[in-house]
């Protein structure tokens, strides 16, 4: 509920602090920048308000390459039995 709210927060605050700007580019607080983000800036989103990426799609094998297995202890049983350990986590 709280990411729901932070996202609405900020395209309000688009509206009202920075009339200037086209788009605004959010990133959670628990980012860890690695590369260059400047291309977001010039992708187009049709007149739309905000965008996202969508998770495990796209021809980055380094992001393609994550796997719950790498992230979740399968050993414990709530885990094992309620993820695949082979799906890929998050892009």
């Amino acid at each position: 509920m709280a990411d729901a709210f932070s996202n609405e927060f900020v395209v309000i605050l688009k509206g009202m602090l920075f009339l200037n700007l086209d788009k605004v580019v959010f990133l959670d607080d628990d980012i860890v920048i690695q590369r260059d983000l400047s291309p977001l800036w010039g992708i187009d989103l049709g007149g739309k308000v905000n965008g996202a990426v969508e998770t495990c799609e796209g021809d980055d094998t380094w992001v393609m390459s994550k796997r719950f297995r790498t992230y979740f202890n399968f050993s414990h049983p709530l885990i094992s039995n309620n993820l695949d350990p082979d799906e890929r986590a998050w892009a």
